[in-house]
């Protein structure tokens, strides 16, 4: 529908409503007469937008009365007092919008109806019941929503942690055993049409002497407060709405998104800068450098033991003093990794507060009110105001001085604090956020914890916890990512690999892939001599393949930046989407849980299965009606434009599912443009655009905009930013490109830029111009240090690099010696791909068994058109169109082979079968 209606309720008795923050809530349903509110939101599209600044107060130009009710379209309240909750609570801050959406107030004495363009609330009076209040659709008599009404359609949300989980864990809160302290959290999303959120028990917020939002312990009127969500399937307006009023989600720094080393282990600076080195020897891209909690003092031995500190904690688990031994100069140690471009965090469990061994105890105890000559220890207590500017001032100030861009905050202890009902998990990520702002840093905030529960996503990013490297453990990640946007917390970051015992190879090359297009990528481990993430330990085929996957991740970070700003703007997660949430109308996009949208032009189904004894793993395949979509790494063609695909496909180790609809636009950062080191924090002026080409439309077209910012500084929440509007066409034998001029700026933003433009799936061009000037052809131009075109057989792809210019718009017109036809691209790359697999696989057995190359000289050949496309662009239509009977021909060869090892023949036959 075009436009959306919201209510939130507050009541006492016996609602029936599920609790969507606290399970135990059920407790206070046994009381009698309570203070009751109801929020009705009418989300009209355009009308509401929420304030940058937090505004609790509800503009009064909505209110309506009748006897003790107050009734807004934001609000209606039930209070026989009259008293009513005005504060922040850390799920809701914004209850203020300038423009008052349309309704009409009908009334009598006892009863109100306010009406939107498409719902209706009716109360009678009295006691909130089944009878006395209701919503209808505006054009249907039947009840959409009555009070004490149970949602069984809610398509959830998220939890805490995904701590010693193997496999799926309950999202269902009312199935959920461990649901209170797991912070069980329901999405505002339901295919009941609405949705309840329950803030009853939330903290409510205050202002305090040192932190701009404190919690507040003063009495809280007896209430019930529940916000409905009535928006039908328009599910991405209902996020939009949600973040109006529950804060938007922040843009977190573009490192972030950038590749990750991290292990938990006793690593010394020395060693640490050594697997930076191997980084650079293996050519493998890295961002973001994790210390895990051995950078500080521990006493593993005392704790093995079964010692405890005199919080009653794990001795040296937490810490705030580097271990001298491991760094003597963790100055310079910070220092080398901000010359190589790195980022750095250091794992936080503050659990037992200040220690005596501490170096900076003393000042801390004495702010304390503690003689540090007592030896005492300083309590952790992050509800005291003061405990919490002490421990960051003193504690950790210093050490961020050094060259710290984010603490990873690792909490496992307790999950209560000194004021009932407030968890610790989101009160951390809500304190330290807000410390920088005490910091007054200009650097943007990041969090890196756990999920704590409604208001979290105001805190990004999350870490989901210590699982089990199993299949089942990455089949559920997916999912579990997606859903958790149903409540705006759209940047999940996952042990990618597993946590707690080694990875088998072709599992952890599996949860890699996954990681490509997931919105953080970070591999992980426990402490293990035999556990380790750096994929050059791993075999030689499965590291080759994890390679191209972290450089291609590395290289499409503007991408995924560009999304991330999309899901600051919309409140709408587009790193990993649900499909409903852009084909809500279609069954299927419900029911393919491990299927999800990379952004509106990509669908993923990341394998998690190991391939059978043909090297062939199988996926569950749904691709929405209306677009022709190509498998972005094997180039096979699947039409949509007319019915829904679904279908069961093949892929082997090295292909990944993931299909684009025909005519769009990718945006990256040229792998041989770019540093190895640091590109996400230090962006190349350079960009590139991939197209990927409809071979058998007479017309396609599609456009995306590039975000760019500084990356790391807050200006972009003040105009500080650009976009650069793209916009791709074709005919039968024509492509063109066009990049418009950059709208904005920022600081540090480039004058100039190079280029380079890939077309996919494109014949070799008879002619490229550039705003009306010809480019001529370069195949050794890979590093664009001038204009020139290449062509790259291996992906089917016309490319141009264009040296240094100025930022003015940009036409790129490749003109093609003939019309372009599909059926000879299709799945060609994959073919090729295909075949030198196949041949490795058969050159294994050389020397071992009676095989020999001269008994699959075809399929060497197919190995080799890849390579003669790109050396002879001039022969591409000629090879292309050999290529099914070369598939043919290579494919008997093999099976006349007579050789004893039917398995290895009945696998390389089995992947390069050809397709009917």
């Amino acid at each position: 529908m075009e436009d959306t209606t919201n209510a939130c309720s507050s009541s006492g008795m016996d609602t029936g409503l599920v609790d969507r923050t606290n399970p135990a809530i059920a407790n206070l349903r046994k009381t009698t007469m309570r203070r009751r509110t109801i929020i009705v939101f009418a989300a009209i599209i355009g009308l509401i937008a929420a304030s940058s600044d937090w505004n609790p107060v509800a503009n009064p130009a909505a209110v309506v009365k009748v006897q003790n009710a107050r009734f807004t379209v934001l609000k209606e309240w039930y209070s026989e007092t009259k008293q009513f909750e005005d504060r922040p609570t850390i799920a809701i801050v914004n209850r203020y919008f300038e423009d008052v959406p349309q309704f009409s107030v009908s009334r009598s004495s006892y009863n109100v109806t306010i009406s939107t363009s498409t719902l209706s609330l009716t109360y009678t009076g009295g006691e909130f019941g089944q009878q006395s209040l209701q919503i209808r659709r505006v054009d249907s008599d039947e009840v959409l929503w009555h009070f004490g009404m149970k949602d069984n359609g809610n398509l959830f949300g998220t939890l805490r942690t995904l701590d010693g989980a193997d496999g799926a864990v309950e999202l269902d809160c009312d199935k959920n055993p461990n649901a209170e302290n797991a912070h069980c959290t329901y999405g505002v999303l339901s295919r009941s049409g609405w949705a309840i959120v329950n803030d009853t028990e939330d903290q409510k917020l205050k202002s305090d002497p040192a932190w701009e939002h404190w919690v507040d312990t003063a009495p809280t009127p007896d209430t019930h407060d529940l916000y409905f969500f009535g928006h039908g399937t328009e599910f991405k307006t209902a996020l939009k709405d949600f973040t109006s009023i529950g804060g938007e989600i922040p843009l977190p720094p573009r490192y972030v998104f950038g590749t990750w080393y991290s292990k938990y282990w006793a690593y010394s600076d020395v060693e640490l800068k050594d697997v930076i080195n191997q980084y650079e020897t293996h050519q493998t891209p890295l961002d973001v450098l994790v210390t895990d909690m051995d950078w500080h003092i521990t006493f593993y031995k005392e704790a093995a033991q079964g010692k405890r500190d005199p919080a009653g904690e794990i001795p040296g688990w937490t810490g705030f003093t580097w271990d001298k031994n491991l760094f003597p100069n963790s100055t310079e140690f910070l220092e080398f990794c901000k010359s190589k471009g790195l980022r750095n965090t250091l794992n936080l469990h503050p659990a037992s507060g200040v220690q005596p061994y501490e170096e900076r105890y003393p000042e801390m105890a004495r702010a304390s009110g503690i003689d540090p000559a007592s030896q005492q220890y300083v309590p952790f207590d992050i509800t005291s105001s003061e405990f919490a500017a002490n421990l960051h001032d003193i504690m950790l100030k210093p050490i961020w001085n050094e060259g710290i861009d984010f603490w990873w905050l690792d909490w496992q202890q307790s999950e209560t604090t000194s004021i009932p009902g407030l968890n610790p998990t989101i009160w951390l990520n809500h304190v330290f956020w807000q410390n920088y702002n005490r910091w007054q840093t200009k650097t943007r905030p990041t969090v890196f914890h756990r999920w704590g529960g409604l208001g979290n996503h105001r805190y990004p990013i999350g870490f989901s916890g210590d699982v089990v490297p199993s299949w089942a453990s990455l089949a559920f990640q997916p999912y579990f990512t997606q859903v958790a946007s149903n409540v705006g917390y759209a940047f999940w970051s996952h042990d990618l690999g597993g946590h707690v015992a080694p990875s088998p190879p072709e599992l952890f090359t599996r949860w890699t892939q996954w990681g490509l297009f997931s919105p953080v990528f970070r591999p992980h481990c426990t402490k293990d001599a035999n556990n380790d993430r750096r994929i050059w330990t791993y075999p030689l085929v499965n590291f080759e393949i994890m390679r191209n996957v972290v450089n291609l991740r590395s290289s499409l970070v503007p991408h995924i930046y560009t999304l991330a700003r999309q899901t600051h703007e919309t409140g709408v997660g587009h790193i990993v989407a649900p499909l409903y949430y852009f084909y809500s109308d279609d069954e299927r996009s419900y029911n393919y849980p491990n299927e999800y949208s990379w952004g509106e032009s990509v669908v993923v189904a990341p394998v998690a299965a190991p391939v059978d004894s043909t090297g062939l793993a199988i996926s569950d395949i749904y691709l929405p009606k209306g677009f022709r979509w190509v498998n972005w790494f094997t180039g096979r063609v699947h039409d949509a434009t007319e019915q829904v695909i679904e279908s069961q496909e093949l892929f082997t180790l090295a292909e990944i599912p993931a299909y684009v609809k025909t005519g769009s636009i990718i945006t990256y950062w040229p792998i041989a443009q770019k540093p190895l080191l640091g590109s996400a924090y230090n962006a190349p002026s350079v960009l590139g655009l991939q197209v990927f080409v409809d071979g058998t439309a007479d017309q396609a077209s599609g456009e995306f905009k590039v975000y760019e910012d500084n990356g790391d500084n807050r200006d972009h929440t003040q105009g500080g930013y650009a976009w650069t509007h793209t916009a791709f066409s074709q005919t039968k034998q024509r492509l063109s490109l066009t990049v418009e001029a950059p709208q904005g700026s920022y600081e540090g933003m480039p004058s100039q830029y190079s280029y380079e433009f890939k077309f996919t799936g494109s014949l070799s061009p008879s002619s490229v111009r550039v705003n009306g000037q010809t480019i001529n052809y370069k195949p050794d131009n890979a590093a664009g240090t001038e204009d020139g075109w290449r062509y790259c057989g291996e992906t089917l792809s016309v490319i141009v690099n264009l040296a240094v210019r100025s930022r003015s718009s940009l036409n790129v017109v490749v003109d093609l010696p003939q019309p372009l036809q599909s059926e000879l691209f299709n799945g060609v790359a994959g073919l090729v791909a295909r075949a030198k697999d196949a041949k490795r696989t058969l050159d294994y057995e050389w020397g071992i068994n009676t095989i020999y190359q001269e008994d699959y000289t075809l399929l060497i050949q197919i190995t080799e058109l890849g390579s003669v496309m790109s050396a002879a662009p001039d022969r591409v239509l000629e090879i292309l169109k050999s290529v099914p009977q070369l598939n043919r021909d290579a494919y008997q060869q093999l099976t006349s082979i007579n050789y004893g090892n039917s398995t290895v023949i009945k696998a390389v036959t089995a992947q390069i079968a050809p397709r009917t």
